[in-house]
This record gives structure tokens, sequence and C-alpha cells, in this order.
């Protein structure tokens, strides 16, 4: 963006030129002002309402009182007043695409473009005003959730079904899913390739409802499969809910995008060891995008309380050195991500053994999971009593007895040894414990803290 605002004011000096967006962040803003003379000004935070101002301001020829505006730097500005004007999500306008595609046609473009349009419903995080994930720093110190009003989502949404036939779909830029969408909130449209971020406690009935509404890509905060990595990251999920989570994303066929992270404080190589026994039983289940370094960003728990972590941190200015003609100093001032300078006290010989272990096992799960075609035949109950499991290269086949089955039929949501036990009056405890014991080494039913789940694909409830 700077390489092209500063050939375009070489070409016409006259024309005012603007940025905006997260890497405006304030003090970013302030690093760009005192060092770059192509650029007219900054805005940083929600910008719409500033925006209208700034056009006004401009037309009417009273630029003076642009220096007034909340949230919007200019170049050379000596002092600066970071103070943030918050948009009301509410006072939107209705997206105007047509030049965009009349572009397109002209150019030539419409046969090798498929665009997707981005649209904003909510801002903030719910989880995040709560209590937030320890490494996430997606909204800066901007956490607080606000979702968009139901009858103004379906007036701004719908206005924009008359370009479906010219892009693939929908991206949202939302952190997380507004609840609200869950509960019908979503208006009907002719999309049926809408992207979101959500959570993993979203429930069978949650998914069901917005994948009707075409909802049917999610990037997911799945992060682990340990209950207790993701009580490190302070999730507030569980290992059975995110995997219940993928069982029923597949259900419903909406693919998910998830990663799976590693090198946290306070991660042991146990946890590595966990995973390498988990992951051939979910091969028939949507495999992460890869086994990734943890970051750590600016404004996250992990960088505002590093010294409580044990934590080392630099900035990553390598990068910034490269594109940016600046003085050290002002190039860490740029930084979002930052290094661990003590990398090799958390990375211990044994995490890299077991690590190459895990990444070698994410490969094949994400070529066996290509090779199953049919989701639902992956693994389930034949009547009378036979199950067939279809997850790896050779087909097995286990007899249910009605114990089996009962435990089965009871165990497509989670559900505590407590409750298991309850199901068999007549039946004595260390029996069932033994039923489930078995289930658990076939890798047909998950246990995690005395709850259970089973990984069956034939949901037949």
């Amino acid at each position: 963006s700077l390489g092209l605002a500063k050939k375009l004011k070489s070409s016409y000096p006259d024309i005012q030129i603007i940025l905006g967006g997260p890497n405006c962040g304030s003090k970013r803003s302030a690093v760009f002002s005192h060092n770059i003379d192509f650029v007219n000004y900054y805005f940083y935070g929600p910008s719409l309402f500033n925006f209208k101002w700034f056009i006004y301001y401009i037309l009417t020829g009273q630029q003076k009182l642009i220096e007034d505006l909340p949230g919007v730097i200019s170049a050379n500005k000596e002092s600066f007043s970071f103070t943030v004007l918050e948009d009301d999500i509410n006072e939107v306008d209705e997206l105007d695409y047509d030049d965009y595609f009349r572009s397109l046609d002209q150019l030539g473009l419409n046969k090798v473009l498929n665009p997707i349009l981005p649209i904003e419903t909510s801002r903030g995080c719910y989880w995040a005003e709560k209590s937030g994930c320890t490494f996430c720093a997606v909204n800066g110190s901007h956490k607080q959730f606000v979702e968009m009003k139901k009858n103004v989502v379906r007036k701004y949404l719908q206005s924009l079904n008359k370009y479906s036939t010219r892009c693939r779909g929908l991206r949202a830029i939302d952190s997380v899913i507004p609840p609200e969408f869950t509960k019908g909130g979503f208006p009907d449209l002719n999309f049926k390739n809408i992207y979101y971020q959500v959570r993993t406690n979203l429930t069978r009935a949650d998914l069901k409802q917005i994948s009707s509404k075409g909802i049917t890509l999610l990037q997911a905060g799945i992060e682990a499969l340990s209950t207790d990595v993701l009580s490190l990251m302070n999730k507030g999920t569980d290992k059975l809910t995110n995997i219940l989570f993928l069982k029923n994303c597949s259900d419903f066929s909406i693919e998910v995008i998830w990663n799976l992270l590693y090198l946290l404080p306070g991660e042991g190589s146990s946890y590595y060891s966990e995973y390498i026994r988990l992951i051939p039983f979910l091969y028939h289940l949507q495999p992460p995008t890869g086994l990734h370094e943890i970051n750590y960003s600016d404004y996250s728990y992990y960088k505002e309380h590093a010294d409580y972590f044990h934590l080392e941190l630099d900035p990553c200015i390598e990068l910034y050195q490269n594109l940016y003609p600046f003085d050290t100093e002002e190039i860490e001032k740029l930084a979002y991500f930052y290094k661990i300078s003590n990398k090799d006290q958390l990375l211990t010989p044994d995490k890299v053994n077991r690590l190459d272990k895990l990444s070698s096992l994410l490969n094949q799960w994400k070529k066996r999971h290509a090779k199953i075609h049919d989701y639902r035949k992956s693994l389930y109950l034949e009547y009378p009593n036979r199950l067939i499991d279809n997850r790896y290269e050779q087909q097995k086949i286990y007899y249910c007895d009605e114990i089996d089955k009962v435990i089965l039929n009871a165990s497509y949501e989670k559900i505590t040894l407590f409750q298991i036990n309850r199901l068999f009056d007549d039946i004595n405890c260390s029996i069932i414990e033994k039923h489930l014991q078995n289930l658990v080494e076939k890798g047909i039913l998950l246990s995690d803290r005395n709850c259970f789940l089973n990984l069956l694909s034939d949901n037949n409830r």
C-alpha cells in the first residue's frame, strides 16, 4: 500500500492519500507520520463516521478541522491524542459494488476472477470481553463485543443478494459469529458459501441452523485437542467439545478451517504423546491446516504478562528492516509479532522428537481423510450387531453386544460416567467399565475426565 501510495503521490502531487486498517494502530500511525511524507492522513480504529466528516471537510475547504477528528493523524503532526470515536455498527450504508463488477466486465477480468464480498455484522469478541484466550490479540485493545441489530442485518445483507451470481460468497470479518445467528437471526440469502469465525461451543442445533442459511465455511478456534492445553490457553472449552464440534460440522457438510498450536508456556511433552495416540482415531474428521508454533502478538495476554510466563520476547523486526528505511527504534514500534529469545528452554530435544512424529501423523491424517469420500460410512453401526470401521486403509469389523450399543447410542453427545451407569440399573459398574475400556482402546469411544463421546459417523439420532 505504501509503495503504491508513493508512486501515486509522485505522479499526482496534489491528491490526498489516506491509509487505515489494523497496521495503522495508534503507535504505528505515529511512526509512519513521522517518517513518510507521501501519505496525508492515517485513520486508526473504527472510521466510518470520521471518514464522512473527513470527506465533508475536504470538499468544503475546511482541512484545518480534520486535525480535530478523533482517530485521524495527519502527516508530520508533532503531538497526538489517540482517542477513538466508536462508530455505531447499526448506522451502515447500503453497499454498492456496481462499479466494481462493471470494471471487472470492462477489463475482461470477470472470466478469471470470482471474488468474495466482505461483510461485518459484529465487532469485538464476547469471550475476549469476558475472559479471553491467552494468545489472542485480534481486536487489539478494543475487545467489547457489539453485534448489529437483527433488522439492520437483514436489510444490510439482503441488499447484497443482487451480487450472488457474480461472486463465490461472503466473508465476515467478525472475530466471532454473533450468537443471535444461531437462533434464527441470520436472514435468508442467495449466497451458499458464507464464512464466519466461531467458537467450538456451538451446539448441533446451532450448526444446523447456520448451515441452513448458507454459512458453510467456518474458521474454528479449536487450537488444541487436549483439555490441559486448552486450559493453558484459557479457551473455555475442552477436548471432547472440540471433537464433537468437528463431528457435527461433518454431519452438516460444513467445511472447517482450524489450526493445531504448540510451544505454549507450561506445555509438557506428554501432551504431544496424547495427540499421537488420539489422531489416528480422528482420520474421518476434518484435519487441521497444520501444526503451528503459537504467535506472541502485541496486545495479547502473553505479551502483556511475559514476565509471569517467563517469556523473553523480542520484536520481530527483520522483515520491517527490509521494508522500511527507518531507525531501529522506530521499526521496533511497528512490530506486531514477537519472538522468544529463550526458545531453547521451551523446545527441549524430547519435544522436538515428539513434534516430528506429530507432524508426520498430521500429514497422514490429511492423506487418509482425503480418501474418505462418504463420511457417514466411515465408522458406523450395522444392524444387528456389527460395527464397521473404514477410517483406515484396511476395513475393520467389530462385534457389539447390547451393552456396547446402549453406550454408543447414548454418547453421540458428551455423557458422564455417572449418566452411563444409570442406564444399567441391574448391571454391575465394573462390567460397564470393562465395556467402556474396550471401546476406548479401539478408538470408537473417547474419554476425558470421566466424560465420554463416541466417534460414530452415522448420526441416526
